[in-house]
Protein backbone atom coordinates (compact mmCIF):
# COMPACT_ATOMS: atom_id res chain seq x y z
CA UNK A 1 0.00 0.00 0.00
CA UNK A 2 2.85 2.54 0.60
CA UNK A 3 3.67 2.56 -2.83
CA UNK A 4 0.19 4.08 -3.96
CA UNK A 5 1.42 7.28 -1.64
CA UNK A 6 2.60 8.78 -4.76
CA UNK A 7 -0.62 8.69 -6.54
CA UNK A 8 -2.65 10.25 -3.90
CA UNK A 9 -0.25 13.15 -2.91
CA UNK A 10 -0.03 14.28 -6.77
CA UNK A 11 -3.31 14.31 -7.18
CA UNK A 12 -3.65 17.18 -5.11
CA UNK A 13 -2.39 19.28 -7.93
CA UNK A 14 -3.76 18.39 -11.54
CA UNK A 15 -2.16 18.93 -14.85
CA UNK A 16 -4.35 20.35 -17.49
CA UNK A 17 -3.11 19.72 -20.66
CA UNK A 18 -4.19 16.03 -21.49
CA UNK A 19 -5.65 16.41 -24.93
CA UNK A 20 -5.14 12.69 -25.98
CA UNK A 21 -2.03 10.75 -28.19
CA UNK A 22 -1.55 13.18 -30.92
CA UNK A 23 -1.92 16.02 -29.01
CA UNK A 24 0.53 18.94 -29.99
CA UNK A 25 1.97 19.61 -26.82
CA UNK A 26 3.37 22.94 -27.73
CA UNK A 27 0.80 24.44 -28.76
CA UNK A 28 -1.05 23.19 -25.81
CA UNK A 29 1.20 24.53 -23.39
CA UNK A 30 2.13 28.00 -25.45
CA UNK A 31 -1.66 28.70 -25.26
CA UNK A 32 -1.95 27.70 -21.15
CA UNK A 33 -2.54 30.76 -19.05
CA UNK A 34 -1.73 31.48 -15.30
CA UNK A 35 -5.57 31.71 -14.39
CA UNK A 36 -6.19 28.58 -15.99
CA UNK A 37 -3.41 26.54 -13.95
CA UNK A 38 -4.61 28.89 -10.76
CA UNK A 39 -8.49 27.59 -11.17
CA UNK A 40 -6.98 23.97 -11.83
CA UNK A 41 -4.99 23.83 -8.39
CA UNK A 42 -7.73 25.03 -6.36
CA UNK A 43 -10.85 22.94 -7.74
CA UNK A 44 -10.17 19.38 -7.60
CA UNK A 45 -9.19 18.05 -4.92
CA UNK A 46 -11.05 14.69 -4.29
CA UNK A 47 -12.96 11.83 -6.45
CA UNK A 48 -9.28 10.83 -8.18
CA UNK A 49 -8.63 7.95 -5.97
CA UNK A 50 -9.90 4.33 -7.05
CA UNK A 51 -9.93 1.25 -5.02
CA UNK A 52 -8.97 -0.78 -8.03
CA UNK A 53 -6.32 -0.27 -11.22
CA UNK A 54 -8.16 1.07 -14.06
CA UNK A 55 -5.69 0.38 -16.43
CA UNK A 56 -3.58 -2.72 -16.40
CA UNK A 57 -3.15 -5.48 -13.20
CA UNK A 58 -1.43 -2.45 -10.85
CA UNK A 59 -1.95 0.67 -9.44
CA UNK A 60 -0.02 3.32 -10.70
CA UNK A 61 3.19 4.19 -8.17
CA UNK A 62 6.87 3.99 -7.42
CA UNK A 63 8.42 2.59 -4.81
CA UNK A 64 11.56 3.88 -5.73
CA UNK A 65 10.00 7.14 -6.06
CA UNK A 66 8.35 7.26 -2.77
CA UNK A 67 11.70 6.75 -1.21
CA UNK A 68 13.02 10.04 -2.55
CA UNK A 69 9.84 11.60 -2.09
CA UNK A 70 10.66 10.36 2.40
CA UNK A 71 13.94 11.97 1.71
CA UNK A 72 13.12 14.93 0.68
CA UNK A 73 10.28 15.73 2.85
CA UNK A 74 12.62 16.03 5.55
CA UNK A 75 13.92 19.24 4.12
CA UNK A 76 10.70 20.79 5.44
CA UNK A 77 10.42 23.29 2.67
CA UNK A 78 10.14 26.82 5.09
CA UNK A 79 7.21 29.28 3.90
CA UNK A 80 5.94 27.44 0.98
CA UNK A 81 1.94 27.13 0.93
CA UNK A 82 0.56 23.50 -0.25
CA UNK A 83 0.31 23.68 -4.27
CA UNK A 84 4.46 25.28 -3.21
CA UNK A 85 5.61 22.19 -1.25
CA UNK A 86 3.95 19.79 -3.78
CA UNK A 87 6.23 21.42 -6.70
CA UNK A 88 9.43 21.43 -4.16
CA UNK A 89 8.98 17.76 -3.32
CA UNK A 90 8.85 16.45 -7.04
CA UNK A 91 11.77 18.75 -8.10
CA UNK A 92 13.64 17.62 -5.51
CA UNK A 93 13.03 13.86 -6.00
CA UNK A 94 13.43 14.38 -9.53
CA UNK A 95 17.22 15.60 -9.14
CA UNK A 96 17.75 12.86 -6.89
CA UNK A 97 16.92 10.39 -9.30
CA UNK A 98 18.33 12.95 -12.30
CA UNK A 99 15.38 12.96 -14.11
CA UNK A 100 15.33 17.01 -14.11
CA UNK A 101 18.66 19.37 -15.05
CA UNK A 102 19.41 21.65 -12.72
CA UNK A 103 16.71 24.18 -12.99
CA UNK A 104 14.18 21.58 -12.33
CA UNK A 105 13.17 20.77 -16.03
CA UNK A 106 12.53 17.46 -17.03
CA UNK A 107 15.08 15.44 -19.05
CA UNK A 108 13.67 13.41 -21.82
CA UNK A 109 15.30 10.29 -21.99
CA UNK A 110 15.92 9.96 -18.15
CA UNK A 111 12.06 10.13 -17.42
CA UNK A 112 11.14 7.98 -20.37
CA UNK A 113 13.07 5.45 -18.91
CA UNK A 114 12.12 5.94 -15.64
CA UNK A 115 8.45 5.76 -16.15
CA UNK A 116 8.15 1.67 -16.08
CA UNK A 117 8.78 2.48 -12.26
CA UNK A 118 5.27 4.13 -12.26
CA UNK A 119 3.21 0.41 -13.57
CA UNK A 120 6.06 -1.73 -11.68
CA UNK A 121 4.31 -4.96 -11.63
CA UNK A 122 2.60 -4.62 -14.64
CA UNK A 123 4.57 -5.99 -17.60
CA UNK A 124 2.45 -5.23 -20.09
CA UNK A 125 1.95 -1.50 -19.55
CA UNK A 126 5.61 -0.78 -19.17
CA UNK A 127 6.29 -0.05 -22.86
CA UNK A 128 2.99 1.90 -23.06
CA UNK A 129 4.09 4.66 -20.39
CA UNK A 130 7.63 4.63 -22.10
CA UNK A 131 5.99 5.60 -25.58
CA UNK A 132 3.62 7.88 -23.75
CA UNK A 133 6.63 9.74 -22.25
CA UNK A 134 8.20 10.34 -25.16
CA UNK A 135 5.45 11.66 -27.62
CA UNK A 136 5.99 15.41 -26.91
CA UNK A 137 5.14 15.11 -23.15
CA UNK A 138 8.86 16.41 -21.92
CA UNK A 139 8.76 19.51 -24.35
CA UNK A 140 4.79 20.14 -23.49
CA UNK A 141 5.56 20.71 -19.73
CA UNK A 142 8.73 22.13 -19.72
CA UNK A 143 7.27 24.72 -21.65
CA UNK A 144 4.12 24.77 -19.47
CA UNK A 145 6.39 25.27 -16.69
CA UNK A 146 8.10 28.05 -18.15
CA UNK A 147 5.32 29.62 -18.43
CA UNK A 148 4.35 29.32 -15.18
CA UNK A 149 7.56 29.47 -13.30
CA UNK A 150 6.97 32.68 -11.70
CA UNK A 151 4.03 31.51 -9.37
CA UNK A 152 6.22 28.90 -7.97
CA UNK A 153 8.88 28.65 -5.42
CA UNK A 154 10.19 25.37 -7.17
CA UNK A 155 10.06 24.24 -10.65
CA UNK A 156 6.81 22.56 -11.36
CA UNK A 157 7.62 20.65 -14.23
CA UNK A 158 7.85 17.20 -12.72
CA UNK A 159 4.66 17.21 -10.97
CA UNK A 160 2.95 18.16 -14.26
CA UNK A 161 4.42 15.73 -15.98
CA UNK A 162 3.72 12.30 -13.76
CA UNK A 163 -0.03 14.00 -14.05
CA UNK A 164 -0.16 14.31 -17.32
CA UNK A 165 1.14 10.76 -17.84
CA UNK A 166 -1.01 9.49 -15.69
CA UNK A 167 -4.28 11.11 -17.20
CA UNK A 168 -2.91 10.09 -20.97
CA UNK A 169 -2.68 6.25 -19.49
CA UNK A 170 -5.85 6.42 -18.08
CA UNK A 171 -7.85 7.93 -21.45
CA UNK A 172 -5.42 6.22 -24.11
CA UNK A 173 -5.31 2.56 -22.40
CA UNK A 174 -5.81 -0.27 -24.86
CA UNK A 175 -8.83 -2.31 -24.38
CA UNK A 176 -7.07 -5.43 -23.67
CA UNK A 177 -5.72 -3.62 -20.25
CA UNK A 178 -8.66 -1.55 -19.37
CA UNK A 179 -11.10 -1.82 -16.56
CA UNK A 180 -14.21 -1.16 -17.35
CA UNK A 181 -15.85 -1.51 -14.26
CA UNK A 182 -18.43 1.72 -12.91
CA UNK A 183 -15.82 2.86 -10.79
CA UNK A 184 -13.11 3.46 -13.56
CA UNK A 185 -16.03 4.33 -16.07
CA UNK A 186 -16.90 7.08 -13.88
CA UNK A 187 -12.71 7.77 -13.44
CA UNK A 188 -12.27 8.48 -16.79
CA UNK A 189 -14.99 10.27 -17.11
CA UNK A 190 -14.49 12.41 -14.31
CA UNK A 191 -10.97 12.93 -15.84
CA UNK A 192 -12.76 14.25 -19.44
CA UNK A 193 -14.75 16.08 -17.62
CA UNK A 194 -11.74 17.65 -16.18
CA UNK A 195 -10.37 18.11 -19.41
CA UNK A 196 -13.12 19.84 -21.27
CA UNK A 197 -13.18 22.10 -18.69
CA UNK A 198 -10.13 23.09 -19.27
CA UNK A 199 -10.01 23.65 -22.52
CA UNK A 200 -13.27 26.02 -22.14
CA UNK A 201 -15.89 23.90 -23.31
CA UNK A 202 -19.19 22.78 -21.37
CA UNK A 203 -19.05 18.90 -20.96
Amino acid sequence: MGGRIILLCFLTIISPFYTGATSDYNEISNSWTDANLEKTLSRVRRGLETSQPCCGETFFKSESFLEEMNECQKLKFQGTDEKNIYACLYECAGKKLDLVDEKGFVKQEEFAEFCPEFVEGDKSLQPLVEKIARENLVTGVNNLSKSMRRQYKCNPAMIFAINNLYFMLQLTCPDEFKNNTDECNNHRAEIIKMQNAEKGNKS
